[in-house]
């Protein structure tokens, strides 16, 4: 007969995240990203990474991870060590906005009750689904340390909700793959131009159907690439700039005034067109290619490699003219004042 009263068990040590991976951005997020399948069987979905310390927004920060769920939807993951603080909470919502993720992950060891009460009243609101993840690291004796991810309370409806929506399956349209390829290629082509990066780059399965990146009016003040696929209208391509801060009206009535000065060196098969609505906070003014009723799906390699070639063309050139124009302007609000 087997004596219990002589089972010898190993004794639990708790150790922070940071008793194994000594720093966060070195160590720790790396780590994940090698081993997403640990978190992801936490919480029931697939998750690849597709890239790690991807800037974001006005380019300040930096998103720990942008990952994609069941091959199809975007999240962001947002590491941090020791106790959940606000400033990680809002940062990784404006990760989220920025990089047009529906679902944002966020790695904590620790939170208050007034900030899970916050995230669960958030999640109440779904725009973006925050799903709080605990972080525990665990070791018996002298054994390997092991992490333990487990999503807290508030957040396990909307994990629910996520989960559901990964598992509704459906084919990738021929549009989305085509997004999925062009803005990518494109992105890293521009920036081989001009020192700056996009703000949002599709993903092969996943699509938007834009991409931007921060003009010399700042990063309120986007440029953007961008596709006019609407049934009611001819298809066509067009880099534009959002003009969305509080001036864009004289903005655009500035840089209407010296369109001549805008469209400086640009082909003469270019058009222009102010979009300017008084109703409306932002405004646009549109760089039209010439290439008429264009359909993306029917687009030949050629084609669309044309139309990046188009785009790293363009786009340095009115970043410059843009540039100059500000600082023209800023001359003249100065010999006003």
């Amino acid at each position: 007969m087997s004596n219990y009263s002589e089972v010898r068990l190993g004794t639990i040590q708790n150790l922070s995240l940071k008793d194994v991976w000594a720093l966060e951005e070195k160590h720790f997020t790396p780590w994940l990203s090698r081993n997403l399948d640990i978190l992801g069987d936490a919480v029931g979905i697939n998750m690849e990474c597709l890239q790690t310390e991807l800037q974001a927004g006005d380019g300040q920060r930096h998103v720990d991870m942008l990952v994609e769920m069941n091959g199809r939807d975007l999240a962001v993951i947002e590491n941090q060590y020791g106790k959940a603080d606000p400033s990680h909470g809002w940062r990784t919502l404006h990760y989220a906005l920025a990089l047009g993720a529906k679902v944002a992950f966020w790695i904590f060891e620790d939170i208050s009750s007034d900030d899970e009460r916050l995230i669960s009243f958030l999640n109440e609101h779904p725009g973006i689904d925050i799903i709080g993840v605990q972080a525990r690291v665990y070791k018996i004796d002298d054994s390997l340390p092991a992490v333990d991810f487990r999503v807290i309370p508030a957040s396990q409806d909307s994990l629910d909700r996520v989960s559901l929506q990964c598992r509704s399956s459906r084919d990738v349209s021929e549009k989305e793959l085509f997004y999925g390829d062009y803005f990518p290629d494109m992105i890293n082509k521009v920036y081989e131009k001009m020192a700056v990066k996009g703000g949002y780059g599709a993903n092969k399965g996943h699509w938007n159907y834009y991409c931007s990146w921060n003009s010399a009016l700042g990063c309120r003040n986007p440029w953007e690439a961008a596709f006019n696929q609407r049934r009611s209208s001819h298809g066509y391509y067009y880099v534009h700039l959002m003009l969305r801060d509080k001036d864009a009206k004289e903005n655009l009535h500035y840089l209407h005034q010296n369109e001549a000065e805008l469209m400086k060196g640009l082909p003469s098969s270019v058009r222009v067109e102010f979009d300017f609505e008084p109703s409306r906070k932002s405004q646009k003014i549109k760089f039209i290619h010439p290439m008429p009723d264009l359909t993306v799906e029917k687009l030949s390699r050629e084609e669309r490699q044309e139309l990046i070639a188009w785009t790293c063309d363009v786009l340095p050139k009115l970043q410059d003219n843009l540039t100059a124009l500000v600082e023209q302007q800023t001359v003249n609000l100065a010999v006003v004042s």
